[in-house]
């Protein structure tokens, strides 16, 4: 019983530090949740792609960074990847859930694009990032973007 109620209180803090930095980084990215849906801005940027072409792409971005997927169409073909990693992970973060290494390896997994090769991953958009998606599957006559189950 004496060894319970320090692991009680352990994972109570841990649970703590976890809502608080949910929060934290949820008021960081503030400027992307005042904007208005950018699908308008997607449809633009790739006429040539569908809905959900956009929508699966954007929905494997927000799962590997964990965010909501209502969120997904609040960001746009020219923001940053690394803007938007920067945001949630201030120079002050000592560490990371590593959200690009999930992104980048469902990107490859799903899309058969390794970011890695991308010489300028610093300054990458994430319109650049969907193109290199689209171009990889250009070869796949009639099929949609869509993800695997």
């Amino acid at each position: 019983m004496k060894n319970l109620i320090p692991m009680i209180i352990i994972i109570l803090i841990g649970i703590l530090i976890a809502v608080v930095d949910d929060f934290t980084r949820h008021r960081r990215l503030i400027r992307y949740w005042r904007r208005p849906c950018m699908g308008r801005d997607w449809r633009r940027s790739f006429p040539n792609a569908t809905k959900d072409d956009i929508r699966n792409f954007l929905n494997t971005f927000v799962d590997a960074f964990m965010l909501r997927n209502k969120n997904r169409l609040k960001f746009n073909p020219s923001d940053k990847l690394m803007d938007v990693y920067c945001l949630m992970y201030p120079p002050s973060s000592f560490c990371d859930a590593l959200e690009l290494e999930t992104f980048a390896l469902t990107i490859e997994e799903e899309y058969g694009v390794d970011l890695t090769e991308s010489k300028d991953l610093e300054h990458i958009t994430l319109g650049e990032i969907f193109e290199m998606t689209r171009n990889s599957n250009k070869g796949q006559q009639g099929t949609s973007l869509a993800r695997r189950p």
